[in-house]
């Protein structure tokens, strides 16, 4: 069977017959993205923060900054869900609570 390139936008045919030798035919045009690049975390804020950020360094490969303290804002994603994506980054993340409440 020879197979085929798909990039975008591809209508894929099909022909097919019953024991009868009756043929039925069906088309359906499919819609391709690329992939999002890097590594989406989420976050759940079961404890309603006011905002929702991520401190990160030494991230694999380490191809971003150190961010600062407190690092950038996740994305609201709605229903208490917040994410981020760290562009180019592929594998491997450490996840520690490590966190100091402040009260005035």
């Amino acid at each position: 069977m020879a197979g085929f390139d798909i990039s975008a936008n591809v209508t894929i045919k099909a022909l097919a017959f019953d024991s009868k030798n009756q043929a039925s035919d069906a088309a359906n045009t499919y819609t391709f993205t690329e992939p999002e690049q890097g590594l989406k975390v989420y976050m759940n804020n079961t404890a309603n923060w006011n905002a929702v950020n991520v401190h990160y360094w030494n991230e694999i490969p380490d191809v971003l900054p150190a961010s600062s303290w407190p690092g950038p804002n996740m994305n609201d994603e709605g229903d208490g869900w917040f994410s981020y994506t760290f562009e180019g980054v592929t594998s491997t993340m450490k996840f520690q609570k490590a966190f100091t409440l402040y009260r005035q």
